[in-house]
């Protein structure tokens, strides 16, 4: 068997709202110290988690996606609001909201999920719902989780999203790493 590697599609927002992002996690991290912290350079929004893939699929990926995106134009996103997966009494991941163009997000992520489908990638079971994870609690860990006050009604401006990214994910006992494979602008229109 060839080489494999974890990978996901994604929007990087970090590059969009790095200060913003920089502030929430500066908010956020006293909440608990049984939290892993996503680095702000790497917060990102997921469209599509491939999980483990051969190397060699990255090619039909790119010929996929980069027409499909280059279609669409980019999504005017803001980041709103935080809150918790599974929910309030047991959290297990901490994360921003997403507002703005949802509904050409939830398109794009769609069109995205219906090209991959052709190529035999398996959807995500869950609904799409978008967010950006900023932290994860511990394993076997358990918090208190309060949204903090500086954070209840706190929103970003309105920006559009430049690109989206093809990343390989480098896990390891610091937290994950993730690398740039390809790059798919949008149109622009």
């Amino acid at each position: 068997m060839g080489e494999t590697l974890r990978a996901f599609l994604a929007l990087p927002l970090s590059e969009i709202f790095e200060l913003e992002i920089r502030f929430a996690l500066q908010q956020l991290q006293p909440v608990s110290r049984k939290i892993n912290w996503v680095q702000d350079s790497q917060v990102h929004l997921t469209l599509h988690f491939f999980g483990t893939i051969p190397s060699g699929a990255v090619e039909s990926i790119r010929k996929t996606i980069a027409p499909l995106v280059a279609a669409h134009s980019a999504p005017a996103l803001s980041l709103k609001g935080v809150g918790c997966f599974p929910d309030e009494q047991r959290p297990r991941i901490l994360w921003l909201g997403v507002g703005g163009q949802t509904a050409a997000l939830l398109a794009l992520q769609r069109d995205i999920e219906c090209a991959l489908a052709l190529l035999r990638f398996p959807s995500e079971e869950r609904a799409f719902v978008p967010h950006v994870t900023v932290g994860r609690v511990q394993k076997d860990q358990r918090i208190q989780w309060s949204t903090p006050d500086r954070l209840s009604e706190w929103q970003t401006e309105i920006l559009p999203a430049r690109r989206l990214v093809l990343f390989r994910s480098h896990l390891s006992p610091q937290g994950p790493r993730y690398e740039i494979l390809e790059t798919f602008p949008f149109s622009g229109r």
